[in-house]
């Protein structure tokens, strides 16, 4: 089983807390739940049988994908002179 630290490529993490998602995105916690509740976002919610809150992590790569197919113009990669 892979940790929250566990990095994906370029020592990315492969999952992140809602608020580092927050820090990444420039999102707001209430538009992240609610992209994750529309299932436009992977998460994992770690929580105990008999718990009423737990651990939302949200998968990196899914959140960059998202942002990334929301883009417009220019080229999806930046080209240097």
């Amino acid at each position: 089983m892979k940790d929250a630290n566990t990095s994906t490529t370029a020592g990315q993490p492969e999952w992140l807390r809602v608020k580092e998602a927050c820090d990444y995105s420039r999102l707001t916690k209430a538009k992240l739940y609610d992209l994750m509740n529309r299932g436009h976002l992977r998460f994992s919610s770690l929580k105990e049988d008999g718990q009423s809150k737990g651990t939302r992590l949200i998968h990196f790569p899914s959140l960059r994908h998202f942002i990334e197919s929301r883009a417009s113009g220019g080229p999806s990669t930046p080209t240097l002179p």
